[in-house]
């Protein structure tokens, strides 16, 4: 038997023991491939949890992209929307097609949708590596630093306030 097999029964098995003080019984399992259906009820569970604390009582997500001819998506952005605050969590252009404007026309439809929403910022974070001149180029600020948070690497948190 390799290690890798042994540990998976090991941890298979502590992952099955069952919790003495709970009154109802359950697992704990570890997957190393993404589950949408999983990720979804932890996303819904935390935004049930977290809503009543903001203004909003509804969360909105978004995602604003760019297509090419061949309909192939060559950019885009996404998160949602949490009280007052459009929460970038991912944006990304294809190498190909940076230094065109594309990033800056998405986050300028994103703008105008988070207004039309009531939102007084944009907020995301990068990483030293990244974006970070793009994004102050858009107006964004930095708000905080988090130096070396992942390996050697700072990350930057940045917010626009909307007008």
């Amino acid at each position: 038997m390799n290690l890798t097999f042994i540990l998976f029964i090991v941890l298979n098995f502590a992952s099955n023991v069952l919790c003495a003080d709970a009154k109802q019984s359950y697992q704990i399992l570890l997957e190393e491939e993404f589950n949408p259906a999983v990720n979804e009820v932890i996303i819904q569970g935390i935004q049930k949890y977290n809503l009543p604390f903001f203004k909003q009582s509804d969360l909105q997500f978004f995602v604003v992209y760019a297509r090419n001819e061949q309909s192939e998506v060559i950019g885009g952005l996404c998160g949602d929307i949490l009280g007052t605050c459009a929460c970038v969590d991912y944006m990304w252009v294809d190498e190909k097609h940076r230094g065109q404007g594309i990033g800056s026309k998405l986050f300028a439809k994103l703008e105008n949708f988070a207004k039309s929403k009531k939102c007084t910022s944009i907020q995301l974070f990068t990483y030293d590596f990244q974006a970070e001149k793009f994004y102050k180029k858009q107006g964004f600020q930095s708000i905080g630093i988090v130096p070396k948070w992942i390996e050697d690497h700072d990350t930057i948190f940045l917010r626009k306030m909307l007008k």
